[in-house]
């Protein structure tokens, strides 16, 4: 465990009762998985992970897997109810790594560091490596949505303030009715049933992607939009 992670832990007690809590629902060690790893980025997406979880926890109760072992993938949730199986895999966006590293010296070095210069609310943030990520998730879990009846639905945490990403910025990003925009992505479109956003600023949506293919249950639909 780095100075990092410890001092975090000790300031984030409610963190350690979310981890606590998932793992009496899934029946999953998390906790020493998390710490196993000793790399600050790896820590701030398994931050990540466990805030959707949390999220997801309070959606759909009991109704939660974590990392299952599905056909030789291992997405971070799984969500079985209402004859659903919604794989939710977990995005973090991040400045670049070197500001990002640069950051986390700042932080074990107990100064406050927050560059807010040339990023502001608006499609300039999400830039296209951002979004290459976004649509890697798809490829991904393509072959289990189309074969197997999965759904899918990519939890975005952009809630680094450096980033400045609000909800508009990523939905902006991903037209899910017009096949003729620039940001229509037909395979992701057809595939994908919504993301869930964490932004900067606010309190975490659910996009629904009205033109997917598989449709999710109408009452897990409500769920997400609740």
């Amino acid at each position: 465990m780095t100075k990092i992670m410890k001092r975090f832990l000790e300031n984030n007690k409610e963190f350690l009762s979310d981890i606590e809590h998932l793992e009496k629902i899934t029946g999953k060690t998390i906790l020493k998985k998390i710490l196993a790893n000793s790399d600050e980025i790896n820590f701030l997406s398994a931050r990540s992970e466990i805030k959707f979880g949390k999220y997801l926890a309070e959606k759909f109760d009991n109704n939660l897997e974590y990392e299952p072992n599905i056909l030789e993938k291992k997405p971070d949730w799984l969500v079985s109810t209402n004859e659903d199986k919604i794989i939710c895999e977990v995005l973090r966006i991040n400045i670049p790594n070197e500001k990002l590293q640069t950051k986390i010296k700042s932080y074990e070095a107990n100064e406050l560091n927050v560059d807010t210069s040339g990023c502001f609310v608006g499609l300039g943030c999400l830039n296209q490596n951002d979004l290459q990520k976004v649509l890697k998730k798809e490829k991904t879990y393509r072959d289990l949505i189309i074969n197997d009846d999965f759904k899918l639905i990519i939890c975005i945490d952009a809630s680094d303030w450096d980033k400045k990403i609000d909800v508009k910025d990523i939905k902006d990003s991903f037209d899910f009715k017009n096949d003729k925009s620039p940001f229509y992505h037909k395979d992701f479109t057809q595939n994908v049933s919504g993301l869930i956003v964490m932004p900067y600023l606010g309190d975490t949506k659910f996009i629904h992607n009205i033109s997917v293919k598989n449709k999710l249950d109408p009452k897990n639909l409500e769920i997400l939009k609740m």
